[in-house]
């Protein structure tokens, strides 16, 4: 009878842990295809991948050598590349798409960095860091977001100098 019990427990436990490690595995097989994604779009276009953070759907990263961004996001499991030249770039600064609620109070729908560029002839460039059509749930994006504005910021003010 103790025999049973104990099999009938360890058969519970596995099927209990099952889909945590199903998701655990899914997720990590994210996280390595948007930084095998980011790291094949600076090397695109003549880089490499020096800083980088991935969050959520998306991946950023920059080349602090050739001063140059590369963002890939992941949006009904198509992933979706953007790639900007700081050279190119004036100025980086957060862009919040906000509204009411019933209770009014502020909720975000959108959370992006736009890279304004230095030739008015040419158009800006949107990384959009969440979405909330596409998650419901912030994940560390905020943090993230101001993070990278003022990581590219700072590269900027370097290339001033």
């Amino acid at each position: 009878m103790d025999l049973g019990i104990t099999i009938i427990g360890t058969i519970c436990v596995a099927l209990c842990a099952i889909p945590f490690i199903i998701t655990n595995r899914t997720r990590a097989k994210k996280k390595k295809e948007l930084l095998l994604a980011l790291r094949n779009v600076a090397e695109q276009h003549q880089g490499k991948v020096t800083e980088y953070e991935i969050c959520g759907n998306y991946a950023i990263g920059v080349d602090k050598v050739k001063n140059t961004v590369s963002f890939v996001s992941s949006k009904d499991d198509v992933l979706e590349s953007q790639f900007a030249d700081l050279t190119t770039i004036r100025n980086c600064e957060i862009v919040k798409n906000t509204r009411l609620n019933a209770n009014k109070s502020e909720v975000i729908d959108q959370l992006s960095l736009k890279l304004t560029a230095a030739n008015t002839n040419e158009s800006n460039i949107i990384l959009e860091f969440y979405n909330a059509q596409v998650s419901f749930q912030f994940s560390g994006e905020i943090a993230s977001i101001e993070k990278w504005n003022k990581l590219i910021n700072g590269l900027l003010t370097n290339m001033v100098k």
